[in-house]
């Protein structure tokens, strides 16, 4: 059997010479989906053009093993081989029915040796098992149908004479303490009979030759590869995001006889180098900051990422239009073309090997070894490609000897990489070159988590910290614009939940009115970038030596979070983000509010600056709105380091000047001048003096009560602060990044703006709470909502503020906070409106009232306090420990609420048990009881006494409750005034895992929506 492995590695113009031919086998493949296992098919045959995925033919669902076939005839003398560009996942070669060669692995191409006679038809067939779940599929299965086939160009090569290898050929330049240096590895392919030849290397500015070096070879019948290592002009012009500087390497292969041309490659190169100061990365010697993009190699409606140069080239040049330097390859292998590209226009890659919660264990080493071996060889030789990870969120279940057998192969063969074991959460590293986490978060969270980072880095090695995916948003979907396009709402890349959105979308029109429904789509897209552009503000003025990478470049089937839409078309424009450069101003106020006061004196500003070169210019900042005429002001002597952060820039201002009587929006721009100029400009609100006192008969709560609920409804008046509080509405803790506010037209409006109201919501207001919606929102008058489409087949509804009637009464409910003047505020004149204002529109059934008088007369027993016993043999079954009692188990406590990982037990997949012994209250005789949780990741089993109760989610096929309330009826099983064991029998599937959800013992009605009280 022969057969080769390869990879791409460099651009390679590949003149045909006479040495070589090359025949693209496109057409007349005919295919055919494999029916009995291991059999050719008898019957099913099509005809198909290649490139082609399984999924064009036999569409999205089909998972499994197809046949192609099609006649090949020698072109002419000499030595033939196939040469397969990349084949998903498990391809095996026949020719005329004999088998001559395997390849593992859908990302890298391959070569197999054709035994083809002149003058004679021969029968080729590949067996292309798309191996779900493999290794190193990548991400794209999470979040599309699993391709496979023959996804990219097949050919025939025949060579009478030995020729370079293009697949495999490597020229590297790196700035070295000797000076520049070009690496070149150039292995030759044996031609028909043995040859001596000579390799000649001209490194070439365009086409003037800067230096030359020549080896001879003695060609025979095994590959050889002859390495050269020149010295370059001490002067050349280093590869860098801001100068992509490129050379030409010319490598020419000759007769040694008659100096007879055989082959010639003409690749490119840049000569670059990259490490660290400290936490300061340094590219050529120079500080450097990473500002980058998440891009999964999603390509919708293609099934696999495209080849076509043109498509790649809009995008990654629209990317460095946003100011962002690096595209971060995140779970796949990019066609070469993207790498060209990225080494044309300057973009960093960071490649992320295609494992995404893999198992790296000896066992499956040796595959992973050659695997991963031609991915490096595939992207070694490109000066953009110069951050690596081995895999993504993987964590410790890796067996670390397998992670650094790999690890150490990689940089035995990458010249001058950082690199990363695992693209994870900070502690999870194990073997690195810099730090890495991955924090999405509310913006009242970011500064922080920010700060936590900062401290670890700290408390550690100093090592660059480069976020591998962080600030999400997620838009509206512009329906109208799908609609227009005349996409099939049926299509596997229909966006998840499109009939739930259409839905929605249509409520909004009826309750709220057409220019709410019109407005979702630019409020949206304004409260994503308002939220990026702020984290991403406050990452750079506390981390400014920091690299991050936006989340994510498309949108997908499953969340709107892209920069682009689903069509690939530009969500904001370059202008929207001129803010995003190597120099960035923030704005640095207190508790990051956006509502000014009184109080108010002035602005502060910091500059970051990642540019080269020290910075000392002049800042002008301009207001418009608070005055008649903008005010305008100059700070000279602004200094900053490179990858450093300015002291504070305070710009007074004068609020008493505003009169207005509303709270209005000012319009701030900042803008720095001279050699590294950058600008950036934020809307502000001044707030308004409206003293109001509130009287007495108003009752302002934290929790609802029967007494309560008796005043709401014989006409009195209540402002509740929703919270996770007992006895009060039901709220839960929401990511602001999965969706976007809306602010319907209401009475609250004759003294705070909607346009306040949604520009201070993530901000100002944001407690990180939401009330559940699903249940209330037809009955309530929405002073602030909120939708939420992230990965759901559904839209999600949300309150976070609200008025209604209650019988005679009328009630205001908020989540919002109230502990800076904004909040205040608008706390103020929502009970002003409770008051004073018209009664509101709708009013909570009599139906919603009985359930609320009957949850509050509902008993609840909290089951907080658990103990774990780990089960990684999956022995407790057999041993008994249902009941909590059995041999073997080592139990520890724990609590709901929170993934296991969280509490000391990290990076555990598999079997666990939870145990928790609970006396039932003699008042609860009689009543029914529930056992109720929230969120169990991600399959169990509930035990109680010993005896199963329920099994909920399945193991075996992959059942996950973990987003999911799952409840049992205990009430047969329990008995009040005694002490009762339940046990849990948890399985992780993968990633985290465990009760990371609250769980409870209720007597009151369980409604498979949820309660509406805590």
């Amino acid at each position: 059997m022969i057969f080769r492995r390869l990879a791409w590695s460099v651009l390679a113009l590949s003149t045909t010479l006479a040495a070589q031919s090359r025949t693209p086998l496109a057409d007349d493949w005919e295919f055919a989906p494999e029916t009995i296992a291991g059999e050719r098919p008898t019957e099913g045959w099509r005809k198909v053009r290649v490139p082609h995925t399984f999924e064009d033919e036999l569409g999205p669902r089909f998972d499994g093993v197809a046949w192609y076939r099609r006649t090949v005839q020698a072109p002419g003398p000499g030595r033939h081989r196939l040469l397969a560009h990349a084949a998903a996942t498990a391809a095996t070669v026949f020719l005329d029915g004999v088998e001559l060669g395997r390849h593992l692995g859908a990302w890298t191409p391959f070569r197999v040796e054709l035994p083809l006679s002149d003058d004679a038809e021969h029968r080729l067939e590949i067996r292309v098992d798309e191996r779900v779940g493999h290794n190193t599929q990548g991400f794209l299965p999470v979040i599309q149908p699993h391709f496979g086939g023959l996804w990219r160009p097949v050919e025939l090569t025949s060579d009478v004479a030995p020729v370079l290898d293009a697949e495999l050929a490597f020229a590297f330049g790196e700035l070295t303490d000797r000076g520049p240096v070009l690496r070149v590895e150039l292995p030759i392919l044996p031609g028909p009979s043995p040859r001596d030849v000579r390799l000649r290397v001209s490194l070439r500015d365009g086409a003037r030759e800067l230096v030359r070096g020549e080896l001879r070879v003695a060609s025979g019948e095994s590959v050889l590869t002859p390495k050269l290592e020149l010295l370059a002009p001490a002067d050349i012009r280093p590869w860098s995001p801001g100068h992509p500087n490129l050379y030409r390497v010319v490598c020419e292969l000759l007769d040694v006889t008659d100096g007879a041309l055989l082959d010639e490659l003409d690749l490119r190169t840049g000569f670059r180098s990259v490490g660290q100061r400290g936490t300061t990365l340094l590219w050529n010697g120079e500080p450097l900051q990473l500002r980058g993009m998440l891009h999964w190699g999603y390509d919708a409606p293609r099934f696999a990422p495209s080849d076509d140069p043109v498509r790649w080239r809009k995008e990654l040049e629209a990317i460095r239009a946003l100011g962002c330097n690096l595209v971060k390859a995140c779970l796949w292998m990019p066609p070469r073309c993207v790498y060209d590209l990225a080494d044309e226009i300057g973009l960093v890659v960071w490649q992320e090997y295609p494992t995404w919660h893999p198992k790296l264990t000896a066992e499956f080493l040796p595959d992973l070894r050659a695997e991963y071996e031609e991915l490096h060889r595939y992207d070694r030789g490109h000066p953009s490609v110069a951050v690596r990870s081995l895999t993504c969120e993987t964590g410790h279940s890796a067996d670390l000897d397998v992670v650094r057998a790999l690890f150490d192969r990689c940089k035995e063969l990458v010249p001058n990489t950082l690199l990363v074991d695992d693209s994870a959460w900070i502690s999870w590293h194990r073997i690195h070159d810099f730090w890495d986490d991955h924090p999405y978060g509310n913006n009242s969270w970011w500064p922080g988590k920010l700060n936590e980072l900062r401290r670890f880095v700290a408390e550690r090695r100093a090592l660059p910290l480069i976020l591998g995916e962080c600030i999400a948003a997620d838009t509206w979907l512009d329906l109208a614009e799908w609609d227009r396009r005349g996409t099939d709402d049926a299509s596997w890349w229909a966006p998840l939940g499109l009939p739930a959105q259409r839905a929605f979308a249509d409520f909004v029109e009826l309750e709220y009115g057409a220019a709410e429904r019109a407005a979702l789509v630019p409020n949206s897209r304004a409260y994503a970038l308002r939220n990026r552009k702020y984290q991403v503000e406050r990452l750079r003025m506390t981390l400014p030596d920091a690299g991050y990478t936006l989340s994510v470049v498309r949108d997908f089937t499953t969340a709107r979070m892209g920069v682009f839409d689903d069509f690939g078309q530009a969500k904001w424009s370059p202008d929207d983000w001129r803010w995003h450069r190597d120099t960035l101003i923030g704005l640095d106020l207190d508790g990051d509010r956006r509502l000014l006061d009184a109080t108010t004196r002035a602005l502060r500003f910091r500059v970051t600056h990642a540019g080269h070169g020290p910075l000392a210019r002049t800042l002008t900042v301009t207001v418009e709105g608070l005055e008649p005429t903008p005010s305008t002001a100059v700070v000279g002597g602004v200094r900053c380091d490179p990858c450093g952060v300015s002291d504070g820039i305070e710009v007074a201002i004068d609020i008493s000047r505003a009169t207005c009587a509303l709270p209005h929006r000012i319009h701030v721009r900042a803008e720095l001048t001279g050699s590294h100029p950058a600008s950036n400009a934020w809307d502000l609100w001044v707030g308004a003096d409206r003293p109001w006192t509130a009287p007495t008969d108003l009752r302002v709560v934290d929790t609802l009560d029967v007494a309560t609920l008796d005043f709401l409804q014989a006409g009195g008046r209540v402002l509740l602060h929703a919270d996770a509080r007992k006895q009060c509405l039901r709220t839960d803790g929401l990511w602001f990044l999965k969706g976007a506010p809306i602010a319907p037209s209401h009475a609250i409006h004759a003294g705070v703006p909607a346009a306040m109201l949604l520009e201070l919501q993530s901000f100002d207001l944001e407690t990180g709470r939401a009330m559940r919606g699903d249940q209330l929102i037809e009955e309530v008058d929405p002073v602030l909502a909120f939708w939420d489409t992230h990965d759901v087949d559904r839209v999600n509804r949300w309150l976070l503020a609200f008025t209604t009637r209650v019988g005679k009464g009328r009630l205001a409910a908020t989540t919002l906070a109230g502990d800076s003047p904004g909040g205040r505020y608008v706390e103020q004149e929502l009970a002003r409106c409770l008051v004073e204002g018209e009664a509101p529109r709708r009013a909570l059934s009599a139906a919603t009232i009985a359930r609320l008088s009957g949850e509050l007369d509902t008993r609840v027993l909290d089951l907080a306090e658990w103990q774990l016993a780990l089960d990684p043999k999956d022995i407790g079954l057999a041993n008994g420990w249902s009941d909590g009692e059995g041999d073997g188990a080592e139990w520890r406590p724990i609590r709901a609420g929170a993934h296991w990982e969280a509490q000391g037990v990290p990076h555990y997949d598999g079997v666990a048990w939870y145990r928790i012994d609970v006396d039932v209250p003699v008042d609860w005789a009689g009543k029914p009881i529930t056992a109720v949780f929230e969120g169990v990741d991600d399959s169990y089993r509930l035990y109680a006494d010993g005896e199963e109760r329920g099994r909920f989610g399945d193991p075996a096929t992959g059942e996950t409750v973990w987003l999911i309330r799952t409840t049992c009826d205990l009430g047969p099983h329990l008995t009040a005034g005694r002490r009762h064991r339940l046990v849990l029998r948890v399985v992780d599937h993968v990633g985290a895992g465990g009760m990371h959800k609250p769980a409870r013992l209720t007597t009151g009605p369980v409604d498979p929506r949820g309660e509406l009280l805590h």
